[in-house]
């Protein structure tokens, strides 16, 4: 976990104020120190413009994985997206999003444990920024869980 990215996040996350964007951070109960985050927010997808909740940067101190730290980051912005944003009743989203990089095998297989699945291979929908510009483009899959099925594992 580094400090600029969190710190580039924080930024984000005061550009989106107002707008449904959120990012939870996991700390150490005695020294404080950020473990993981997750930020979640409100995304358009192509082709069709539909507006969907979509879980970006899921990260974990890697001397910290494996202990549930994902598990409950993935958790809490579940009850977010479902109970606090209320999504479910929406006719625009059935589902929560996330986009996971091609190369990162392990991030599928952590999400599909959850109950997520692969709705679409895309070629070029990752995009890389270095000061917000965009450098590159990586291939990802696209998993997907209905947000109604996230009511039946709280």
């Amino acid at each position: 976990l580094e400090w600029c990215t969190y710190n580039r996040y924080v930024k984000t996350a005061r550009k989106l104020k107002g707008m449904k964007h959120t990012i939870f951070l996991a700390k150490h109960s005695q020294s404080d120190e950020v473990l993981g985050m997750v930020e979640v927010g409100m995304t358009v997808r192509p082709p069709n413009g539909i507006v969907v909740p979509t879980m970006g940067v899921l990260c974990v101190d890697p001397d910290f994985q494996r202990c549930g730290i994902g598990t409950l980051l993935v958790h809490e912005t579940e009850h977010l997206v479902q109970n606090v944003w209320n999504l479910t009743t929406s006719v625009t989203t059935t589902s929560i999003h996330v986009e996971i990089e091609t190369d990162n095998p392990n991030s599928l297989a952590f999400f599909k444990s959850r109950g997520y699945a692969i709705e679409e291979d895309d070629e070029n929908n990752v995009n890389v920024l270095e000061k917000g510009i965009i450098v590159e483009k990586k291939p990802c899959w696209v998993v997907t869980k209905p947000i109604q099925d996230i009511s039946s594992e709280v």
